[in-house]
C-alpha cells in the first residue's frame, strides 16, 4: 500500500492513462500469482508456499492508483455513492467466493482448489480488461458540472485544489468551514 501511495503521486502521463496502466498492472500481477500460487502447490514446495501466499494479493494495492482514484475523479460530487455501489459490489464478492469453493471442492483435493484459483484470475483479469476499456481519469459528463466549489460553496481560500492535476474533493473539504456562512 505504500508504494501504491506513492506511485498515486507520480504522474508523467494523462490521468486517465496512469489510472489504467495501475489497476492493469495490479490485476495483472494478481492473476500471475493466483496462477503461480496452484504450481507450486504441485510442486510440492510447502515452505515456498506459505511464504507466497501473504504477497497473493499485495498487487491490488495498486488499485488504489487505479480504481479508487478514477471513483473520485469520475464522479466527484457523488463519489460516497460510486464507493457504496463499489461496496455492495465487494459484498457480492465475498458472498460469492465461498460459493465457488463449495461448487468446485468436495474432497479437498489440489486439482479441485487449482480450478478455484484458476476462477478467481480468470474472473481478475476479466475485471480488469473492463476497466482497461472502460476506465477513465476525468469527469463523466453528467458529473462535470456538479463540482465547482466557487458556485455551491464558499471557501477559505480561492487557491485552486492541485493534486496531481487534479481536483480532490476530500483535500477541499479540509478547507471548508461549515460553521461560516
Amino acid at each position: 500500500m505504500l508504494i501504491a501511495g506513492l506511485i498515486n503521486r507520480w504522474s508523467c502521463c494523462s490521468t486517465t492513462a496512469h489510472v489504467r496502466v495501475c489497476n492493469t498492472v495490479g490485476a495483472v500481477l494478481t492473476v500471475v500469482f493466483f496462477i503461480l500460487l496452484p504450481i507450486i502447490f504441485h510442486l510440492q514446495n510447502t515452505p515456498l508456499s506459505v511464504h507466497f501466499l501473504p504477497f497473493l494479493l499485495a498487487p491490488l494495492g495498486l488499485c488504489v492508483s487505479g480504481v479508487l482514484r478514477s471513483l473520485c475523479l469520475v464522479g466527484r460530487a457523488f463519489t460516497q455513492h460510486i464507493i457504496a455501489y463499489m461496496g455492495a459490489s465487494l459484498g457480492v464478492a465475498y458472498v460469492v467466493a465461498p460459493l465457488v469453493v463449495f461448487f468446485y471442492v468436495a474432497s479437498n483435493s489440489l486439482a479441485e482448489w487449482t480450478k478455484v484459483f484458476m476462477t478467481a484470475a480468470a474472473i481478475i483479469a476479466v475485471s480488469s480488461i473492463v476497466f482497461a476499456i472502460f476506465g477513465r481519469g476525468r469527469a463523466s459528463n453528467w458529473a462535470a458540472s456538479t463540482w465547482d466549489p466557487l458556485i455551491s460553496m464558499k471557501m477559505r481560500n480561492l487557491q485552486p485544489i492541485d493534486f496531481s492535476q487534479d481536483e480532490c474533493g476530500l483535500y477541499e473539504l479540509r478547507l471548508i468551514d461549515p460553521n461560516k456562512k
